[in-house]
């Protein structure tokens, strides 16, 4: 019974955290990265810094929003199923109640000039949000040449080629996979 208790408690914090991220994060997923950081791994103890990185990681790599994503993984460490299910919906809830009113009067916020400049503010404030998540997982990631290898090559593939992003993270993981493979193939020669 008292597991219960706790877990309804988890569940009712995991909640509340993913609902205040999901109703002040504007800029979609990697801007609500340090925002979820901040709320799973310094206030609450849920994950530690490298947990972070892997659940980012993960979070990017499969299908769906990065930040539901995340939310989910945090909510299912933390309190299994009932807990993902509870950041993952206050997570979202936010969004959707806005996405309701906004669709209601959305020939008000058009004829409103003021919002245009709302948005352009929210844009530079998400830049700095993305920055500091790139920032927190370059802190905590385990840097060698192999890293800024894949790092460099991985950049250079998007920002220069426009190689599809999918298709670049794919190849990280591959590259990722190869790597440890032959770190333990090199230590079982080496014995």
């Amino acid at each position: 019974m008292a597991s219960d208790h706790v877990k309804a408690k988890n569940c009712l914090s995991l909640f509340l955290s993913f609902l205040k991220i999901g109703a002040v994060c504007f800029g979609g997923g990697a801007a609500m990265i340090s925002f979820i950081s901040a709320e799973a791994v310094e206030k609450h103890g849920w994950a530690a810094p490298e947990e972070m990185n892997d659940i980012v990681t993960v979070s990017e790599s499969t299908p769906g929003p990065i930040a539901v994503n995340a939310a989910t993984f945090v909510g299912c460490r933390v309190a299994g199923a009932a807990g993902a299910a509870c950041a993952t919906v206050g997570t979202v809830l936010p969004a959707f109640a806005i996405m309701i009113a906004v669709a209601m009067f959305m020939d008000f916020f058009k004829s409103l000039t003021v919002i245009s400049y709302i948005f352009a503010g929210v844009r530079v404030g998400v830049i700095a949000l993305i920055l500091k998540a790139f920032i927190s997982i370059v802190k905590s990631s385990k840097k060698d040449i192999f890293y800024y290898a894949v790092f460099a090559a991985a950049f250079i593939a998007v920002a220069v080629f426009g190689v599809n992003t999918i298709a670049v993270i794919v190849c990280a993981a591959l590259i990722g996979i190869g790597s440890a493979v032959a770190g333990i193939v090199t230590r079982r020669n080496a014995q």
